[in-house]
């Protein structure tokens, strides 16, 4: 494993620099592989390809891809046993799941080659914003994922710290752990920035701040920003293929091209760069469990430009969120997170808050009050929610103590149980 590990680490720090066309050249060579590996042994992909008239043969470039189904979520828990491949056993596999945010929760089978592959292309992320191998991380998540064959051997020492501790907690043990850098979900580290005293953000002093899972909003950005007096740059993953995209020193999110294909897609379409639409991917390493046009339930775009920071890796415009996470007029059309979520940002008085739709007429928004709050705050809010979404929706205001955060952890800014439609 260490020497595979190895190699794996020095091809994907070189991959990331070679040109456009050489990432999808190996992509495409991948592609093939991972399509004809699927097809002769997992019997639930040989089943879809069947049904519709597609042969591996027919899958040579990624353009081909649109000739195959995409795949949810909940396909593959319904069929989870004839999704894995043959020849893979789950005690010989990395097995996760995913939090369940959804109520659909999924165990996920990664072979070990793909795992040696996903490790250094996640250290990629951190090494192009300035970690390196003898400095350690404060790591702020809901729960440890171990210590890796990297770390176990002296580098890049990732120092858990439960994500479900008071923000006072987790500041004691920053404190103790003193690192390099942090990591952390969005929400966690504005809590902790709203918390901390001057002087605490000051000892600490991290290089640079790294956050992922949830959505990093330009009002977490630059609190955190301001408080520490660093930079925070964000990354994408997921457990179906950990690292997914990370920001270089440009703050450009870069994709992940030699571990997965992504595609943008609206009413199976692709978009245009500039315009937005479900994410869906083709994991190119996992062969345990392949994920082939897989519709992993976030909202993003492409972007057709090219990075100052001199990387060929593709990048992608700003995430925009879940799937589940766009409200949806009376009248059918989708309110994307980036509208809804900036409304709360010229209120510093309000700790927390999350919307919920649980119908196209019944919106709630759930407020944890800080200090100095204002009345007319509810006013101004409730009015710029009518502006959206018009007068026939029921738009109301609950006051809590606070958001409840999903079992992974993370905590969700929207949350729609309306049926989506990309």
């Amino acid at each position: 494993m260490l020497p595979r590990m190895v190699l794996y680490g020095l091809k994907a720090y070189a991959m990331q620099w070679k040109s456009p066309r050489a990432i999808e050249k190996f992509q495409e060579k991948e592609l093939r592989y991972i399509v004809s590996h699927a097809y002769r042994n997992s019997s639930f992909y040989r089943h879809k390809f069947r049904e519709h008239g597609v042969g591996p043969d027919d899958i040579q470039t990624i353009d081909d891809l649109r000739k195959l189904p995409t795949v949810s979520k909940r396909e593959l828990i319904d069929n989870f046993s004839d999704v894995i491949s043959k020849g893979f056993r789950e005690e010989a596999c990395t097995v996760e799941s995913t939090s369940g945010s959804t109520g659909e929760n999924m165990t996920i089978l990664h072979d070990q080659r793909a795992i040696d592959y996903y490790a250094p292309a996640h250290i990629r992320g951190h090494l192009a914003v300035g970690l390196r191998p003898q400095y350690k991380t404060a790591y702020i998540r809901y729960k440890s994922m171990g210590p890796s064959l990297i770390e176990r051997l002296g580098f890049f020492r990732f120092c858990h710290i439960p994500s479900d501790l008071p923000p006072a907690a987790i500041i004691e043990r920053m404190k103790e752990i003193k690192a390099f850098a942090i990591n952390c979900y969005p929400n966690t580290m504005y809590l902790i920035a709203k918390e901390i005293s001057q002087e605490d953000a000051e000892y600490l002093s991290p290089h640079h701040i790294v956050t992922w899972s949830e959505k990093l909003t330009p009002r977490i950005r630059k609190t955190v920003e301001e408080t520490f007096g660093c930079p925070v740059y964000d990354q994408y993953g997921a457990f179906e293929c950990h690292s997914i995209a990370f920001e270089c020193k440009e703050k450009r999110m870069h994709i992940n091209a030699d571990v997965l294909i992504m595609e943008f897609l609206k009413d199976g379409e692709p978009v245009a760069p500039g315009e937005r639409g479900e994410i869906v991917i083709t994991n190119l390493w996992d062969r345990a469990m392949p994920f082939i046009r897989y519709r992993i339930g976030d909202i993003g775009g492409p972007s057709d430009e090219t990075c100052e920071c001199g990387r060929g890796l593709p990048l992608m415009e700003e995430l925009e969120g879940r799937t589940d996470d766009s409200l949806v007029t009376v009248s059918g059309k989708p309110v994307l997170p980036s509208i809804v979520v900036p409304i709360f940002f010229p209120y510093p008085e309000i700790d927390a808050f999350q919307v919920v739709q649980a119908t196209k007429k019944d919106i709630r928004i759930k407020i944890v009050k800080g200090k100095n709050y204002r009345e007319d705050i509810d006013r101004e809010i409730l009015r710029k929610f009518r502006d959206i979404f018009g007068d026939e929706p029921d738009i109301r205001i609950e006051y809590v103590e606070e958001i409840k955060k999903t079992p992974g952890g993370k905590l969700r800014c929207i949350v729609s149980e309306v049926p989506q439609c990309f």
